[in-house]
């Protein structure tokens, strides 16, 4: 009889099959420029690069404030120590369960705090439409400003933007609809019901009416509460702001001055938007192809490449480690603890028996 794997090896193995994995498709997309990539990297100050690590690590405490205040408001004493812990196993999640199993990690953690499931998938879910649609508004912002000197000698980038905007927008609009029409949340229901019927989509059904119901749920509290809306997409663009400045600080590191802050942020939200709009895998794909199209038209190709890999290192690579590690000591509190509680459960079982 084969002995299963504990919890603490399940995790280990999936973070280094999922790390190798990512690593493979990183070197699959680099390695014309690897030469010029360490190069580049072997250039940049210990400062340069301890700034981008914590810009990165700043996106992620950012999103755990968002989720202090929209759990607190159900769970009174929730930590921001706790707030980061259901960040992070979102992170680990995302990649490992190719985003699949995000939101039921962190709604069974706070389950296990004292929230019904179905109240903290739907938590998750409003966070998922107000950080999209946050990434909207700020792109658009951004492009008023500084759209006009950026595409004026590259107008064929434009038609990628516009389809990028033409898919974000409709997922927003589609959101927004299941959030706010009891009609339209039924017809999407109704709609997926019937694909439970047909064998080959049953289990992706199962999941999708899961997601539907807990975007409907939390929607139905939260649109009662118009300032914790807008508090959320206030942290919500300050936290894209940052995500969208670590470029810039990847292309002094290396050396790459003679582009401004706000046209870098500008196209790292375009390459944000796009990416909404193509497939990916466990998060990895579709930011790395949109941030070459845009910013190969304004750099080398070695130079791209190079502030490409140190941001996917600063938003992508380092968080996922820091998240397969939370979840391991999240995994083994766990597992001691249940441990603990069935070992008091037998001896008062066997204590029972004795005296009667």
């Amino acid at each position: 009889m084969r002995k299963s794997l504990s919890p603490k090896k399940k995790i280990v193995c999936s973070a280094i099959l999922s790390f190798l994995t990512l690593f493979t498709l990183l070197w699959f997309v680099f390695r014309n420029h690897y030469k010029e990539i360490f190069q580049n990297i072997q250039t940049a100050s210990i400062r340069g690069l301890l700034w981008i690590l914590c810009m990165g690590f700043v996106y992620q405490l950012l999103d755990s404030l968002l989720c202090l205040i929209f759990v607190r408001r159900t769970i009174r004493f929730f930590s921001f120590k706790q707030a980061v812990e259901v960040t992070l196993l979102g992170v680990f999640g995302n990649v490992v369960t190719l985003s699949v199993g995000s939101i039921p990690m962190q709604s069974a953690y706070l389950h296990r705090k004292g929230m019904e499931p179905g109240e903290a998938a739907g938590i998750m879910s409003m966070e998922y439409v107000l950080h999209k649609s946050t990434i909207l508004l700020c792109s658009s912002v951004l492009l008023l400003l500084e759209g006009q000197k950026l595409f004026r000698q590259h107008r064929n980038l434009l038609r990628y933007v516009v389809f990028g905007y033409l898919i974000c927008i409709i997922i927003i609009i589609l959101l927004i609809l299941i959030c706010t029409l009891e009609n339209f949340y039924r017809f999407i229901c109704k709609g997926i019901c019937r694909l439970e019927s047909l064998s080959k989509w049953a289990d992706r059904a199962i999941q999708w009416k899961q997601q539907v119901d807990a975007l409907h749920i939390g929607a139905k509290d939260l649109l009662h509460t118009p300032n914790i809306i807008l508090v959320g997409v206030g942290i919500n663009a300050i936290k894209l702001m940052g995500l969208y400045s670590i470029p810039y600080l990847c292309m002094r590191a290396i050396g790459i001055d003679y582009f401004s802050l706000i046209q870098i942020q500008t196209l790292s939200a375009l390459a944000h938007v796009i990416s909404n709009a193509l497939p990916n895998i466990a998060g990895m794909g579709s930011v790395e192809a949109a941030f070459l199209l845009l910013f190969s038209c304004y750099m080398d190709a070695a130079d791209v490449s190079s502030v490409l890999v140190l941001y996917r290192l600063s938003t992508y690579f380092v968080p996922f480690l820091l998240s397969a590690f939370a979840t391991e000591r999240i995994g083994l509190r766990l597992y001691t603890k249940e441990r603990s509680n069935t070992s008091m459960h037998t001896s008062n079982q066997e204590e029972n028996h004795g005296i009667s």
